[in-house]
């Protein structure tokens, strides 16, 4: 499965950077980046967008305004660090908040835990403890040897993860 992902950066450098570390990370493409909320309506209406990638701070609003009026995946890259547009973010439907400016490993270890995020939701029922641990998982980085993650935890079980996510087809 391919994840189409949308960048929305009012600066077209900025944009360019965040889709070429989309693009690194297996599974994920990007299209092409976006400077404005009138432009990312049109392309979420002509292409299947699967996660959204947005800036806080836009010429003509917020890109929280667009992931209120999606039933899209977002998250939301900006450096705006005032604690309530970080939470108002997360209260209108931002899976997580990245703070600019950050590194490549920040926003592709994200992508890589929220493909692993994904293929939960290709089961028939939800059980409260697989939820639980789907939902840790997503969020905190160490537990699947990102930022923070201890030598023991992010060797080998990362690498398994991380191989079998940049496979081409089955492995043993």
């Amino acid at each position: 499965m391919m994840v189409n992902v949308l960048v929305l950066d009012d600066d077209f450098f900025v944009g360019q950077i965040h889709a070429r570390y989309v693009d690194e990370v297996p599974g994920f493409t990007a299209l092409e980046p976006v400077r404005d909320l009138k432009a990312a309506r049109v392309v979420i209406a002509e292409n299947e967008v699967d996660l959204l990638l947005v800036d806080y701070v836009l010429p003509e609003g917020t890109g929280v305004e667009l992931i209120r009026e999606t039933d899209i995946d977002a998250i939301v890259l900006s450096a705006v660090t005032d604690p309530q547009v970080v939470r108002s973010s997360l209260r209108a439907g931002a899976m997580t908040y990245i703070v600019k400016p950050f590194a490549a490993e920040v926003l592709q270890n994200f992508l890589r835990r929220y493909a692993r995020f994904l293929r939960y939701w290709e089961r028939d029922k939800v059980g409260q403890t697989d939820l639980e641990r789907q939902l840790r998982n997503l969020h905190d980085a160490a537990a699947v040897g990102g930022t923070g993650a201890s030598p023991a935890g992010s060797s080998t079980t990362t690498r398994i993860l991380t191989a079998l996510e940049e496979a081409s087809g089955p492995m043993t």
